[in-house]
């Protein structure tokens, strides 16, 4: 096993909820739309997960809010 692969296992195994996240990206406030971004960081959800959800990522790095 990679050294990614055992980071995201360890990472998964930390229960996140990336439904949950998911939602949050969405949410008219900024302050969860921000949490939310923060926690897609793949030092978090592991390289695997932060990849699948790279594009969200990126439009997310150019939100206007403060």
């Amino acid at each position: 096993m990679t050294k990614d692969r055992k980071k995201d296992k360890h990472i998964l195994d930390a229960q996140f909820d990336i439904d949950l996240i998911l939602l949050d990206l969405q949410s008219p406030d900024v302050g969860v739309r921000a949490k939310a971004v923060r926690s897609l960081c793949p030092c978090r959800v592991g390289a695997t997960v932060f990849e699948q959800n790279l594009d969200v990522v990126d439009r997310l790095r150019k939100d206007s809010s403060p």
